[in-house]
C-alpha cells in the first residue's frame, strides 16, 4: 500500500491538532482525510486503550470515511475500523456496544448514532475516547446531534480526549456575522480555527476551477399560467381520491404544487414521469400498506378497493386531463422540456463533444438539484434524452465535425460552441426526443440500428438524494457506479453535497438554486479534475465567490480565535443549566439529586455509572422508540397519541396552528392521558429558554414541537419511573410482556399521505420500454 506523504500545509495541520484541539479549515480537495489519518495515528499508538472517534454528517460518508482510515492510516496492523450507520446501530444494546469498543480501535458513523449511544443510553463514556474527530464540523449548528454531542456529552463530562474539526466552511447557514458565527463554532467545540493555507487558498493549484452563469429562457406567462392549471387540477384529483374512499389525504397540496414546479423547472416529460412513476406507484403502494398491516376482513377489503380505484383513476381520467400527450389548459401541446431543461441538454452534449475532442477531460459530473421530489423525473429526461443525443453526437457525421473542430483549437468555451451544439440538437433531433422511447426496437431504428443492446442497457445518468427518498443500497450503488466510471452523471441534491471525492468529476451543474455559502463551497468542490468546470443556472458565481472569500478571510485570522479562557467561559455557560434546582433538566437516573425510588432493587450508583440522559431534544424520538417496542408495529404518532387543539392567531401571534393537547402514553395498566394543565404544572412558570442553555438551541424549534417535547420529557420520566423505560430510554422487558396485552394496539386513522416515491425499477422499465 503506497502512502501519501504529507504536504506542507498539512503538517501545520497535524502538529497543531495533536496539541491542542483544532479545527482544520482547508479547501475541498485539500487532504483534509489525510490530517485526520495522520493524527488518527498519534492518538492510537500513545493511547492503545483508548479510541478514536470519527464522526460524519451523512451515512453516504460512513464507508468514504472508513476506507480512508484503512488505506491512509500509516499504523502496522492498520486500526480495526468499524462502520456505525443505519437502523441497525440504532438498535445496538449495551453489551453489543461493549463489544464494539473492546474489538475495535477507530469508529467511524453518523452522529445520531454516537449521541444515542454517549448520552441519550449512556451505552459508552466519554473518557473512552482519546480522539474524536467532526467532518464537515460546520453541521454542528442549532440541536443536531453534532452539537448535541458536545454539548450534552464532551463539554459536560471528564475527559481527556482532543477535539478534531475538519470543514472547508465553518459557516452553514448565512454568511452575516462571519466573526460571531466563527466564535460560536470555537466555543462549541472548545477549538482554535487553523487556515494553513490562509485567506488567499483558492490560487493554490488544488482549486482550480472555472465558475460559468448559465442564462436560459424563463417560462412564459401562458406557460405560467399552464403551471397554475395544473396545480388546480391536481389538487382537484387529490380531493376526488379521498372522497371517493372517505379517506383524508394528507400533503396533497403540498404535491399538487411539486407538479406544477416541475412542470416549469424540467418540462412535460418529467412531470409525466412524475405523476405516473412517483405519485400513483406510492399510492398504490399506501393502499396496499393499510392492507398489510391489519387482518381485519373490513380494512383489507377497503386496502383492495383503493388500490383498485386508483388504479382506475390513473387509466381514465388522471391521466387523460392531467399527464396525456400534454394536453394544455387551451389544447396546445406543452412543451416536453422547459427553456431552462433545454439549456441543460445543450450544456451536456457541448461537455460530451468537448470529452471527445480528447485533451484528457472525461465526461463526467454531477447535477444539483434542491427538491428530492425533482431527482428522480430530471434522472429520467436526461436518460430518454441523451442516450439520443450522445449516440447520435458520436455517429460518423460528428465525429467529422470534431475533427474538423479539433483543427480550430481546443478549449473554447462552451458558448463559443452554441453552434455546434445547435446542430447537434437539431430540429429533427428535438423531435425525436419529443417521442418518448417505447421500447429497444423504436430505439434501434430512431438511430439507425446502432448500438441497440448498450442503450437498452446503459444509463447515462442515476439518482442520488437523501435518507427518506431512497433507500441506503441504492443511493450506495449508485455512487459506487459513479466512482467506478460506469456511469458518467449523476443528478443529486445536496445529500452529496459534503465529502464526495471523484477525482475524474470534471463539471458541476447547479441547475437549482442554493442559499448558503457552504453549498457554493462544497458543491463546487465536487469538481475535483483540473481545470474543471462549475455551472451555474440561478445564482451568481461572482456574488458567491466573494462570499467564499469574505468567510475564508476570517478563518485565516488568527486574531478573531477565541482564547483558551473564553473558550471555558462558553463551556461553563453551557453547563449552567444542568443545575437548574426548580425543574429535573436534564434527567440521569441514578443521581442523587433525582433519586429513583420508584425503581426497586437497583442501586442509585449503579444506575447513575451506566445510564444515559434524557433531556429536551432527545424525549421525542425516546417516547416514540419506546411507542414503537410494546406495540412491535409500525404507528403514527400523530394519529395514535396526540390530541390537537385549533390555536387562533390573536393567541399565538402567527397564522393558526395546530397544538397537542393530550399525550395518550401506552402503559402496563392501560393509556395514561397526560393534560396540557398536568405538563405546564411539572415545567412551572419558567420559560424554556431559561431551562435550556445556551438558548440559541431552541432558535428553530417550532411551538407545535417545543409542546410535543415538553410532553415528552415528563412523559419518559414517569415511563421510568414506572420499571417501563430503562436507564437507557428504551422499552424495559416487562413493558414489551405488559403493555400490549392491556392497551389496545394503535388503530389507523384513514389518512392517505400524498408524496412523491421513486424507485430505480422506474427508470428500468423506462430505458427497457417494458
Amino acid at each position: 500500500m503506497t502512502f501519501h506523504q504529507p504536504r506542507p500545509y498539512q503538517e501545520t495541520a497535524i502538529r497543531h491538532a495533536v496539541s491542542k484541539n483544532t479545527i482544520v479549515h482547508l479547501p475541498t480537495g485539500t487532504g483534509k482525510t489525510l490530517v485526520a489519518a495522520r493524527v488518527i495515528d498519534h492518538f492510537v499508538n500513545t493511547a492503545p486503550r483508548k479510541k478514536a472517534l470519527f464522526i460524519v454528517p451523512t451515512r453516504a460518508l460512513v464507508k468514504q470515511q472508513a476506507r480512508s482510515c484503512r488505506e491512509q492510516c500509516m499504523r502496522t496492523p492498520p486500526p480495526r475500523v468499524i462502520e456505525l450507520c443505519g437502523s441497525k446501530a440504532d438498535d445496538l444494546d449495551g453489551s453489543q456496544w461493549r463489544s464494539i469498543m473492546d474489538q475495535n480501535e477507530v469508529l467511524v458513523g453518523t452522529a445520531e448514532i454516537f449521541r444515542k449511544a454517549l448520552v441519550g443510553r449512556g451505552f459508552v463514556a466519554c473518557d473512552e475516547f482519546s480522539l474524536v474527530i467532526f467532518d464537515e464540523c460546520h453541521n454542528a449548528v442549532g440541536g443536531s446531534p453534532m452539537a448535541s454531542l458536545m454539548r450534552d456529552a464532551f463539554n459536560k463530562k471528564a475527559h481527556t480526549a482532543r477535539v478534531l474539526g475538519l470543514t472547508a466552511s465553518f459557516i452553514n447557514g448565512s454568511i452575516k456575522n462571519p466573526e460571531k458565527k466563527r466564535e460560536g463554532m470555537e466555543g462549541l467545540l472548545q477549538a482554535t480555527i487553523i487556515s494553513p493555507l490562509g485567506e488567499n487558498a483558492t490560487n493554490s493549484s488544488f482549486q482550480s476551477r472555472e465558475f460559468i452563469n448559465v442564462t436560459f429562457e424563463l417560462p412564459s406567462e401562458k406557460e405560467t399560467e399552464e403551471a397554475d392549471r395544473l396545480e388546480g387540477l391536481l389538487v382537484a384529483q387529490f380531493a376526488q381520491v379521498g372522497g371517493l374512499f372517505r379517506m383524508q389525504l394528507e400533503d396533497w397540496k403540498k404535491q399538487a404544487k411539486t407538479g406544477s414546479t416541475i412542470l416549469l423547472e424540467c418540462g412535460d416529460q418529467a412531470m409525466r414521469f412524475w405523476a405516473q412513476e412517483g405519485i400513483f406507484r406510492s399510492l398504490i403502494a399506501r393502499a396496499e400498506e393499510l392492507g398489510n398491516v391489519s387482518s381485519d376482513p373490513d380494512r383489507v377489503r377497503l386496502s383492495l378497493s383503493l388500490k383498485r380505484g386508483v388504479e382506475r383513476l390513473k387509466r381514465t381520467f388522471f391521466l387523460k386531463e392531467v399527464v396525456g400527450g400534454g394536453q394544455g389548459g387551451d389544447g396546445n401541446v406543452r412543451k416536453p422540456f422547459s427553456g431552462k431543461c433545454e439549456r441543460l441538454l445543450e450544456l451536456l452534449a457541448s461537455l460530451r463533444l468537448k470529452s471527445l475532442r480528447g485533451g484528457g477531460r472525461p465526461f463526467r459530473g454531477l447535477v444539483f438539484v434542491e427538491r428530492n421530489s425533482m431527482v428522480y423525473p430530471l434522472c429520467h429526461v436526461l436518460n430518454s434524452a441523451l442516450r439520443v443525443v450522445f449516440s447520435g453526437s458520436e455517429s460518423k457525421e460528428c465525429r467529422e465535425k470534431v475533427d474538423d473542430c479539433e483543427s480550430a483549437g481546443q478549449g473554447a468555451h462552451f458558448e463559443a460552441e452554441k453552434e455546434d451544439v445547435g446542430e447537434v440538437l437539431s430540429q429533427d433531433l428535438l423531435d425525436r426526443l419529443v417521442r418518448e422511447t417505447k421500447d429497444a426496437l423504436a430505439v434501434s431504428e430512431a438511430l439507425g440500428g446502432e448500438d441497440c443492446e448498450v442503450l437498452t442497457r446503459w444509463q447515462y445518468a442515476l439518482p442520488v438524494s437523501g435518507v427518506g427518498s431512497m433507500k441506503d443500497r441504492e443511493r450506495e450503488a449508485h455512487l459506487r457506479e459513479f466512482r467506478e466510471g460506469r456511469v458518467p452523471l449523476l443528478v443529486c441534491t445536496a445529500a452529496v453535497e459534503e465529502g464526495l471525492d471523484v477525482a475524474e468529476c470534471a463539471f458541476v451543474v447547479r441547475f437549482s438554486q442554493f442559499q448558503t455559502t457552504k453549498a457554493h463551497i462544497q458543491g463546487s468542490g465536487r469538481a475535483r479534475k483540473a481545470d474543471a468546470e462549475v455551472f451555474y443556472f440561478c445564482n451568481d458565481p461572482a456574488k458567491e465567490e466573494s462570499k467564499a472569500a469574505e468567510l475564508r478571510r476570517v478563518a485565516a485570522d488568527d486574531r478573531l480565535a477565541l482564547s483558551e479562557s473564553d473558550q471555558r467561559k462558553r463551556k461553563e455557560e453551557m453547563e449552567q443549566h444542568a443545575e437548574e434546582p426548580e425543574i429535573p433538566h436534564p434527567f440521569r437516573p441514578g443521581t442523587s439529586k433525582q433519586p429513583n425510588e420508584d425503581v426497586v432493587g437497583i442501586a442509585n450508583a449503579a444506575i447513575a455509572a451506566s445510564a444515559g440522559e434524557l433531556n429536551f431534544f432527545n424525549c421525542l424520538p425516546a417516547l416514540y422508540e419506546y411507542a414503537q417496542a410494546v406495540f412491535k408495529s409500525p404507528f403514527r404518532p400523530d394519529d395514535c397519541l396526540w390530541e390537537f387543539e385549533f390555536v387562533p392567531s390573536q393567541i399565538t401571534g402567527s397564522p393558526d396552528i395546530k397544538l397537542p393537547c393530550t399525550l395518550s402514553i401506552p402503559t402496563d395498566t392501560g393509556w395514561k392521558e397526560m393534560k396540557k394543565e398536568e405538563m405546564r404544572e411539572f415545567w412551572g412558570t419558567r420559560s424554556l429558554e431559561d431551562v435550556i442553555r445556551p438558548a440559541e438551541r431552541l432558535k428553530n424549534v417550532k411551538t407545535q414541537d417545543r409542546m410535543k417535547r415538553q410532553f415528552a420529557y415528563k412523559a419518559c420520566i414517569d415511563l421510568y419511573k414506572s420499571n417501563l423505560m430503562n436507564s437507557a430510554f428504551k422499552a424495559t422487558k416487562h413493558a414489551k410482556e405488559k403493555v400490549r396485552d392491556v392497551c389496545d394496539p394503535p388503530q389507523f386513522l384513514e389518512k392517505l399521505r400524498v408524496k412523491s416515491s421513486f424507485t430505480d425499477a422506474a427508470l428500468t422499465d423506462k430505458i427497457t420500454g417494458s
